[in-house]
């Protein structure tokens, strides 16, 4: 988020996307001039580390993208395809990835993923340009600044920023299934297949079924619902049986809950953000979003190596049932607003 500003700052939210795009295609295509030898490791992983953060700045024009482009009727949908390309990417893709290294080489790999990266600019061709805010460079920033400052000068914004850093809907479980899987006797094969590709392909519909979800309902619902299923989920696995069938069953129906959740965690943000500078503040709210993400991980690895895992799915899933219960509440006394909010930046300024 510290450098993210200057999207909405210069160019155009369509210039910025290209930019993103070409610098993950760039950087994964330089490898193939890398030979993978031990003694180049610093150069792979600068590298690696360039195409990351391409790939997390791409994100930014997308999230201006459907706060400014899409309508509020639909902002669910689009923010389920959004996560549907994020995890589906994330999942088939990397295991995608990793199937034709094994049956070809690393080279058809990078080769392929670089296309299918490209292709997705051609998405641009469908939209319209999202130019920058005009004027001076102090004026600008000055804009930012004050927009950023609106997400906490009404209930609404400050609600959704400190929801962002709950452990709500965050699953991190869904991260160590595949290094715990031996609890329940799964067969390694058993074990990547499960948490591959598998849980992949139903995180991708979970996205997708969650963001309906939002736009027929609403995004709270998505929200809060999912979040609550998924410590249920939890609970069921640390008291049921542990075998094969229920460990596979759990993991798939967690990985569908888990997509609701990510669908509706980008809803919840559009509908926090309004439109003005939405790269900005979209970028910074999901931001906030990994930090429940880090200390759950934490709290789960202490809980258990000193416990065992049985306390560890059942800490996870209370805290999230219970801050969702804490935060429904919340919103209930506020009365459970449900229009996005409308910062005026631009006359704040003149005034």
């Amino acid at each position: 988020f510290i450098w993210v500003p200057i999207v909405d700052l210069s160019l155009s939210l369509n210039k910025w996307y290209l930019i993103a795009v070409s610098l993950c295609s760039i950087s994964l295509l330089s490898i193939i001039l890398v030979p993978l030898d031990v003694q180049n490791k610093a150069i792979l992983m600068v590298v690696v580390f360039i195409s990351q953060v391409a790939g997390a700045f791409s994100s930014a024009p997308l999230g201006g993208f459907m706060a400014k482009l899409v309508k509020d009727s639909q902002k669910g949908r689009a923010s389920g395809m959004y996560q549907a390309g994020n995890l589906g990417g994330i999942g088939i893709g990397g295991g995608l990835g990793l199937w034709i290294t094994e049956h070809y080489s690393y080279l058809t790999a990078l080769l392929l993923i670089v296309g299918l990266c490209s292709l997705c600019t051609c998405t641009l061709f469908f939209l319209p340009k999202i130019s920058a805010i005009k004027g001076d460079v102090k004026r600008r920033f000055k804009i930012i600044v004050l927009d950023l400052k609106g997400l906490f000068s009404n209930k609404i914004s400050i609600y959704t920023t400190i929801l962002m850093t709950t452990p709500i809907a965050v699953g991190a479980v869904a991260s160590m299934w595949s290094s715990i899987a031996d609890q329940w006797n799964v067969l390694p094969d058993t074990t990547a297949l499960i948490t591959g590709v598998l849980s992949a392909i139903l995180s991708v519909l979970g996205c997708i079924v969650g963001g309906f979800i939002c736009d027929k309902f609403s995004r709270w619902t998505g929200f809060f619902g999912s979040g609550i299923t998924l410590g249920l989920i939890a609970i069921i696995m640390a008291f049921t049986t542990f075998n094969n069938l229920n460990f596979c069953i759990g993991v798939l129906v967690y990985a569908f809950i888990l997509g609701i959740g990510y669908a509706s965690f980008s809803a919840v943000i559009i509908h926090a953000i309004g439109k003005e500078n939405a790269s900005t503040k979209y970028t910074f709210l999901s931001s906030l979003g990994n930090v429940p993400l880090v200390y759950l991980l934490a709290l789960n690895g202490y809980i258990a190596d000193n416990y065992n895992i049985k306390y560890m799915l059942v800490a996870e899933a209370l805290l999230g049932i219970g801050f969702a219960i804490i935060f429904l509440g919340i919103l209930w006394k506020m009365g459970f607003p449900t229009k996005t909010v409308k910062l005026d930046t631009l006359s704040q300024l003149e005034n």
